[in-house]
């Protein structure tokens, strides 16, 4: 075994697509849904992203509280369809 041989994977890899959605803690669904268990200050995120073919990932911080990491990955059934 020789470390000089294994290579790490450093690649950064861009979304396609990526949007923050404005005024998350009033337009999130996830966060409304949170709203009625916890505090949401008007500064937290939710950013959402599309890697190609078909992925997409969800990314929320509550600042103070910590983040949310979710992936979808969509297996294309037909033209159109996942």
């Amino acid at each position: 075994n020789n470390d000089n041989d294994k290579k790490e994977n450093t690649a950064v890899v861009l979304p396609m697509f990526q949007v923050e959605v404005v005024d998350a803690p009033k337009h999130d669904p996830v966060f409304l849904g949170m709203k009625s268990r916890l505090t949401i200050p008007d500064n937290a995120t939710c950013t959402i992203a599309f890697y190609d073919p078909c992925h997409v990932r969800y990314r929320r911080n509550i600042p103070g509280r910590g983040a949310t990491h979710v992936e979808l990955f969509m297996t294309p059934t037909s033209a159109g369809r996942s």
